[in-house]
């Protein structure tokens, strides 16, 4: 049997081995880091894409898909915000809004956490309702766009957009085979999105009544109770809350924010706030040892409306009488109280505050409640009332109005505890909400401008009155 002579490696030859090697180590090493470094930068774009990309991408790229009760990818290139989802936070213009979805060119649809008033809703559709007139600016209808009007930059953020015009009379068949003919910047929720996004289970109920733009067969609006169920009604004296439905374009980016409740996607800057001219409608202020939501601004001063009722000191509602005359005035009654004995409470009023004018309206006794009428008369005054044209009229209820009775001085308005517009006599005691102008250049020292973090302020230099 031969042997097999071993062959000897020279040292060319390990030189050679120890050599490639070498080289093979370094590519994989280079590889490696390439792949780890880039991988972070991955990580650092995905997490700082806030900044960097459209807030549809980061949405998107956020969705776990062992979760379906997030986000969720339809297969068609639209995703759905399903009922529990908790991380579909946005604000804009002082506002929270919740995500409903993506379309498939990345235009976000949001829904207004809460209501952003109360308001009586009837017509042939909602486009020809008040309401509709109410929301947006339209250039030959006075006083229109009152809710647009609170908003930063409508025109360059969001986008038209239909409704499901469909008549509904039966709830067990809700379909979407009519959208709207016409598109429009705000719209309210239907019966279809309800139906989609969860219903009473889901994160569009939040507890209040809010009017749907779904109709019934004799084109009465459907609407949502306070436990989530859906009703109809043919009241045109009822006010129901307004949650509004927005459309953003598919490029809109947020300024920081991950999406949750407490640090939502923030479409608009809202830190470095220094003076009350920089704040929006929705945010809530501290003052006089009360609460306030910015109802709007007006010439650079915030337009203030009590978060609450007045009080006595053992904290239970103060109410009074209207006085002997139904038009709000500084002269007597309730206009007068809070004119002279209640300002006077407040530290430092003439500081903080600006007289403002107030407008005042009337109903007639058949007739319809239109928000228009609020504009008949005005009042110069540092505090005033609510009347039917205001932002958050539905949070507090059985309150005193501006609003009077055309055909007599001896009625007034009341928004009643069901939530329906009511003419008392004079002699009738309720309670109070009173409404203030806070100058402009008041400073902020601290705060968020949230209902559990209001701005806390301290007063400015001169601010020259609201007209």
């Amino acid at each position: 049997m031969t042997k097999r002579k071993s062959r000897r490696v020279g040292p060319g030859q390990i030189a050679f081995m120890i050599i490639n090697t070498v080289l093979v180590l370094a590519i994989l090493g280079t590889y490696g880091y390439r792949l780890i470094h880039y991988k972070k930068v991955l990580e650092e774009k995905r997490n700082n894409q806030v900044t960097q990309n459209s807030l549809s991408t980061i949405m998107i790229d956020k969705i776990d898909l062992m979760d379906k009760s997030g986000l969720v990818d339809n297969g068609d290139g639209t995703y759905t915000f399903n009922a529990g989802s908790v991380n579909n936070y946005i604000t804009y213009s002082g506002r929270m809004f919740r995500a409903m979805g993506i379309d498939e060119f990345g235009s976000i649809t949001m829904v207004s956490e809460e209501t952003v008033t109360g308001f009586t809703l009837y017509g042939e559709d909602f486009p020809s309702s008040r309401l509709y007139e109410w929301l947006h600016t339209t250039e030959d209808k006075e006083h229109s766009g009152v809710f647009q009007d609170t908003l930063e930059s409508p025109y360059a953020v969001l986008m038209e957009q239909n409704y499901c015009a469909d008549k509904i009379d039966d709830l067990s068949s809700i379909c979407c085979d009519y959208p709207s003919e016409q598109n429009m910047l705000f719209r309210l929720l239907t019966l279809e999105d309800y139906k989609k996004y969860g219903g009473a289970k889901g994160y569009l109920n939040s507890g209040d009544c809010f009017w749907l733009a779904s109709q019934n067969g004799t084109n009465d609006f459907w609407y949502v109770d306070d436990e989530g169920n859906i009703s109809g009604t043919s009241n045109h004296i009822q006010t129901f809350g307004v949650k509004v439905v927005l459309k953003l374009q598919y490029q809109a980016k947020a300024e920081y924010g991950s999406g949750t409740a407490k640090d939502p996607y923030a479409l608009t800057d809202m830190n470095g706030m220094e003076t009350i001219a920089d704040i929006y409608s929705g945010q809530y202020v501290q003052y006089g040892g009360s609460q306030w939501i910015v109802e709007s601004m007006k010439d650079g001063n915030a337009i203030l409306l009590l978060d609450g009722v007045l009080t006595n000191e053992d904290g239970t509602p103060y109410t009074r009488k209207y006085g002997s005359s139904s038009t709000y005035t500084t002269k007597e009654g309730i206009g007068k109280y809070l004119n002279n004995t209640y300002l006077e409470k407040l530290p430092e009023y003439e500081s903080y505050l600006v007289k403002n004018t107030w407008n005042l309206g009337s109903f007639s006794t058949l007739g319809e409640y239109e928000y228009t009428n609020a504009f008949e008369k005005t009042v110069k005054a540092y505090v005033g009332l609510p009347n039917i044209s205001n932002l958050y009229l539905d949070q507090y209820m059985n309150i005193f109005t501006s609003m009077y009775n055309k055909e007599t001085d001896k009625l007034v308005y009341v928004l009643t505890e069901k939530g329906t517009w009511y003419a008392t006599t004079l002699d009738v005691k309720y309670q109070i909400r009173p409404m203030i102008c806070m100058k402009g250049d008041v400073v902020i020292v601290s705060g968020s401008g949230t209902a559990t973090d209001p701005y806390v302020v301290e007063p400015g230099g001169e601010t020259n009155e609201s007209e």
